[in-house]
């Protein structure tokens, strides 16, 4: 083994220097079982070649479950893909701008900048991206209507704005309006007048989805006989604010019958002010939120919560399928340049299904390289699909 051993010291470095990735990778295995080493266990699976260099920017809330599922989905699926992703933090919209000209003249410039507008950061986020000349992909909240009709879409007036995920924000809003008065009713939770009592709590005014959540809900009771909204406050997605605003709520409306919340974690919240007072969610008021938060879940297969709807923790990884496809010259525009995402609600019947693949730990279950052009060349079209992700665990569609 010695002999050996000195002769593959000298051969090494000009096979290395003449060999392709992947027959550097296989030569390694066959080296390392001739050593009696586990190939498995020694070397990870890379895919071939080397993929885009991709700066994802978050608002910055290291303790909202929400963005640690959203970093979880996408760490995984960069592994997948072979993404070399770095994930940035900023909390107000002044960092973020100044993270971009930081990225844009250091030894660190991305491929491709990722992020969202939350915050009040607005069209300035793309001004700075367009100076920087970095390709910017929007995921998760958009731009306001405002700014919307000011500077377009993608690819419009922005040139290195190349693309953007969002969600049906304002059908969600919708679903779970419908899901908690049904619910509602079907418990005989109603006021003297056979209307139910509903209370909100949405998320930060100057957010796109928050608008448009709110607006779905509005929409919702406007259309229907039998139920009302109390009163609506912004608790700007925060647990212990929506504790405190709920509690003020709950006194001002004891009758309430019905607690819709723009995210999962402010339901939390309002779930303790409600307890608090000696009430029992599930029970004295139907209570329903959004972003599919692993807390939540168990509370929504206990009968606690009547539903979650989410999915759009996923968009960061779908991002990364088309940003690898893009770096690798398949422009996703083909197809469309704005995308929408998939909501789904998960009631008691689907929480538990689900989220065996959500979480820390299940995320490489999903498999995000299915879905990529350039990792299986025989796909003609994306399908972003929650039900193929999870292999159809029973999302269930609510009422429209």
């Amino acid at each position: 083994m010695k002999t050996t051993a000195g002769i593959l010291i000298l051969v090494l470095p000009n096979f290395f220097a003449r060999a392709s990735h992947s027959a550097c990778m296989g030569f390694l295995a066959g080296l390392l079982v001739l050593l009696g080493v586990s190939a498995a266990a020694a070397v990870p699976t890379l895919p071939v070649g080397e993929g885009p260099k991709v700066a994802c920017i978050n608002p910055g809330w290291k303790n909202d479950q929400f963005w640690q599922d959203t970093d979880g989905a996408m760490e995984a699926a960069a592994r997948e893909l072979g993404v070399r992703l770095r994930i940035y933090e900023a909390s107000r919209p002044e960092d973020v701008i100044a993270l971009v000209r930081q990225l844009a003249g250091g030894p660190d410039r991305p491929d491709y900048i990722l992020t969202t507008t939350q915050k009040g950061v607005r069209t300035h986020l793309l001004e700075a991206t367009e100076d920087a000349k970095i390709p910017t992909f929007i995921f998760n909240s958009g731009l306001l209507d405002e700014d919307r009709r000011r500077v377009g879409g993608p690819r419009e007036q922005f040139k290195y704005w190349i693309g953007e995920m969002l969600q049906h924000e304002e059908q969600a809003g919708r679903d779970l309006a419908n899901l908690l008065v049904d619910a509602a009713v079907q418990a005989k939770r109603t006021g003297p007048d056979g209307r139910v009592r509903v209370l909100a709590l949405g998320g930060t005014e100057t957010d796109s989805g928050a608008q448009l959540r709110n607006q779905g809900l509005k929409r919702v009771l406007a259309e229907r006989d039998d139920a009302e909204l109390l009163q609506i406050v912004n608790a700007h997605w925060v647990y212990e604010e929506a504790r405190d605003k709920a509690l003020l709520m709950f006194r001002r409306y004891p009758e309430v019958d019905v607690l819709w919340s723009a995210n999962d974690r402010m339901a939390l919240g309002a779930i303790e002010a409600m307890r608090s007072m000696g009430r029992e969610p599930g029970r004295d008021v139907m209570v329903g939120g959004m972003d599919w938060d692993a807390r939540v879940l168990s509370a929504v297969e206990q009968g606690k919560m009547v539903a979650t709807i989410g999915g759009q923790i996923l968009e960061g990884a779908w991002a990364l399928v088309l940003l690898c496809d893009h770096y690798h010259g398949i422009d996703f525009a083909s197809e469309r340049v704005a995308w929408l995402s998939e909501m789904l609600p998960l009631t008691k019947e689907t929480a538990g299904p689900a989220s065996k693949y959500l979480g820390p730990g299940n995320w490489e279950k999903l498999k995000f390289r299915r879905f990529s052009k350039f990792h299986n060349p025989d796909l003609k079209t994306y399908n972003f699909s929650i039900k193929t992700l999870m292999g159809k665990p029973g999302a269930t569609k609510a009422k429209p």
